[in-house]
């Protein structure tokens, strides 16, 4: 069984090339995981989460950008 070799699991700058390229992707496509991500945040029982719609992602500047939308856990 030969195993794939993935240029990005071992070299942290191919890991953030691929991040970016994904991003970049997702801005666009509608069907990209990476374009609607859940953020959860709280305590023990007090959960609260937020799913976010990437709307811009610019590498050259380090910078994303979402619109939010709120989503209570109970």
């Amino acid at each position: 069984m030969s195993q794939e070799v993935v240029s990005y699991y071992e070299d942290f700058n191919e890991i953030e090339k691929k991040i970016w390229g994904l991003l970049t992707i997702a801005v666009k496509d509608r069907s990209s995981e990476f374009r609607t991500p859940v953020f959860i945040c709280g305590s023990d029982k007090d959960l609260d989460g937020r799913v976010v719609v990437l709307r811009k992602a610019d590498q050259q500047n380090n910078f994303v950008q979402y619109y939010g939308g709120r989503v209570r856990i109970s």
